[in-house]
């Protein structure tokens, strides 16, 4: 993986980030500042929204979010795309 691509995901409207070429990638940062944006926004491109649903498992939203817990407030769609 080279990176991601971010458009109306959670705090991101439009963002790319690109990952080391090699090694090990830390994410980190202070609270509020999108890692876990990031992390749901991979989750998401590469395994897609959960079946069933939402509210049958209060903990599935940590594993796999649900649509309305991605997209950014206010936008209509959104966008991952993985490098």
């Amino acid at each position: 993986m080279l990176g991601v691509r971010l458009r109306n995901i959670r705090s991101y409207v439009d963002k790319t980030i690109v990952f080391p070429p090699s090694g090990t990638t830390v994410i980190y940062g202070d609270n509020g500042t999108g890692k876990t944006s990031i992390l749901l926004g991979i989750n998401y491109a590469l395994f897609g929204l959960p079946r069933g649903q939402k509210g049958s498992d209060p903990f599935i939203g940590f594993v796999s979010p649900y649509k309305d817990d991605l997209l950014r407030a206010g936008a209509s769609s959104a966008m991952v795309k993985v490098l």
